[in-house]
């Protein structure tokens, strides 16, 4: 007999978390793709999602992923969890889940947070199903599609801007400056932030949460009697959950090498610590060392004449490449300069250059949606092979100048 939900959350509690209430729910399948391709139960839809639902489903029927959970982060947090799933299975994510639901009442980048997202989402649904009634179909998915496209470009908390621009994010400079948008247009790009703001520190903490999960519900299998077949069972399920990705780095495996070494050298104090205070950058910039790379097996690795060759095994190297890659979630930072350049109303952005270009063909993809929420020419000056270039788009041409 395993423990229920409320023997589970005071063993979770006996051992030092402290998560929030959490409302658990067994789901089939699909429901969870669904769930998890929109990140909200209740959302707003746009083909977006819809697109990234079929993925997810074409993987799992394809066996090349298989969902067990998802977590939204409220007081108190909802999971839903996979209905297929073994006993033992289910057992670990219940123990996984808490220490999610502790991670997201004490981690310093979820303090302002709202707790009521489930239900703010679902407003937001109504008004824009609303808003399709009224205007249309076409109209609002045009408007979305722009605001989608800009999401990432909102104020997240953990930049610096040089900006004077108020807000100086992207889409709260749009949302209180454009003379384009209508008034519902407003509200629908409005809504677009306020959930891209609520999501951000689950991007900026990728790393930590998932390790801080994965770290715990080893503890807590392993502080339970279960019998010889059951921890074989969870050992196969933890195996899989941590093995290496192919081409990339897997974010639960890291994480927890980074927790055990700290539980290790530095102690329990110290874990709760870095689970209050760390975001992704500053736990790896802290503590990743020698150990956790041959642990890990960790390299860089690059193109070479034939194919691609390791470049480098240097423990501080590897640190600072994933600190780089990690910064602002790998999203580049675009800053409003002016919003009346050459006093003709138009849009000047800079993107603030830290060593690595631009993708030129998204950025050149990405005008068009600023030019439909400013109605104005946008400009975005950027850096690339070393010469300031500038892109431009004016609603019917696109160009770019260097120098």
């Amino acid at each position: 007999m395993y423990p229920d939900d409320r023997a589970l959350a005071q063993m979770a509690r006996d051992f030092g978390l402290d998560p929030y209430p959490v409302i658990f729910e067994r789901v089939p399948a699909p429901l969870l793709d669904e769930y998890a391709a929109y990140l909200l139960p209740g959302r707003m839809t746009h083909w977006t999602y819809g697109k990234q639902f079929e993925l997810l489903r074409l993987g799992r029927e394809w066996g090349m992923g298989k969902l067990y959970e998802l977590v939204v982060n409220g007081d108190p947090a909802y999971a839903f969890l996979l209905d297929t799933a073994s006993e033992v299975e289910a057992l670990a994510v219940r123990c996984h889940v808490l220490a999610h639901a502790d991670f997201f009442r004490h981690n310093r980048c979820f303090a302002n947070t709202p707790k009521d997202m489930v239900e703010r989402v679902a407003q937001h649904s109504q008004r824009i199903r609303g808003f399709s009634l009224r205007f249309g179909p076409d109209a609002v998915e045009e408007v979305l599609d722009a605001a989608l496209a800009l999401e990432e470009q909102v104020d997240t908390g953990d930049v610096a801007w040089d900006s004077a621009a108020e807000p100086p994010d992207l889409l709260g400079y749009l949302i209180a400056h454009s003379s384009h948008l209508e008034d519902w247009e407003r509200d629908i790009v409005a809504m677009v932030r306020e959930e891209a703001q609520y999501l951000w520190p689950q991007v900026r903490t990728k790393v930590a949460n998932e390790g801080w999960a994965t770290f715990w519900h080893l503890k807590l299998m392993r502080a339970l009697d279960l019998p010889a077949a059951a921890y074989l069972e969870f050992a196969r399920l933890h195996a899989s959950v941590t093995a290496p990705s192919p081409g990339g780095l897997n974010p639960y495996a890291l994480g927890l090498a980074l927790f055990e070494r700290l539980w290790t050298h530095e102690g329990p104090e110290a874990i709760f610590l870095a689970r209050t205070v760390e975001d992704d950058v500053s736990l790896v910039r802290n503590y990743l060392d020698a150990e956790v790379v041959r642990r890990l097996h960790l390299f860089l690795w690059g193109p070479a004449a034939q194919g691609s060759q390791v470049k480098s095994r240097d423990w501080r190297e590897i640190r600072d490449a994933l600190v780089r890659a990690l910064y602002h979630g790998g999203v580049p930072v675009i800053e409003v300069v002016e919003g009346n350049f050459q006093r003709r109303g138009e849009l000047y952005l800079r993107h603030r250059h830290e060593g690595w270009d631009l993708d030129i063909i998204h950025a050149e993809r990405c005008l068009p949606s600023v030019w439909r929420l400013w109605g104005r020419p946008v400009h975005l000056e950027t850096v690339v092979n070393g010469r300031r270039t500038v892109l431009s788009y004016d609603g019917r041409n696109s160009r770019s100048r260097a120098g």
